[in-house]
């Protein structure tokens, strides 16, 4: 796994308290072995949306244009969660 992916899936991991060696992501649906809130779900988005914008070699990995365009970076974002995101706990 390139290391620019890692450091989104070790932030995302982390609201659920383990490690990316903790779970084996080459099975099918590792990503629903988890839960998390909304709560954790929009933070995880905003900080996600976030480093779509600014961090360079994570733009550059992903093809994503140079200037910062927020609505990219959301859809992005929106599909990464959609995609491997944890589910989420029914209160």
């Amino acid at each position: 796994m390139n290391k620019e992916l890692e450091y989104l899936f070790e932030k995302m991991f982390s609201y659920v308290g383990i490690k990316l060696g903790d779970i084996d992501v080459t099975k099918n649906d590792w990503y629903l072995e988890y839960e998390w809130t909304k709560a954790e779900e929009i933070e995880f988005r905003s900080w996600l949306i976030k480093q779509f914008l600014h961090n360079k070699k994570l733009k550059k990995y992903l093809n994503l244009p140079s200037r910062p365009l927020k609505y990219i970076a959301e859809r992005n974002a929106d599909y990464f969660i959609m995609n491997w995101g944890w589910k989420t706990k029914l209160t």
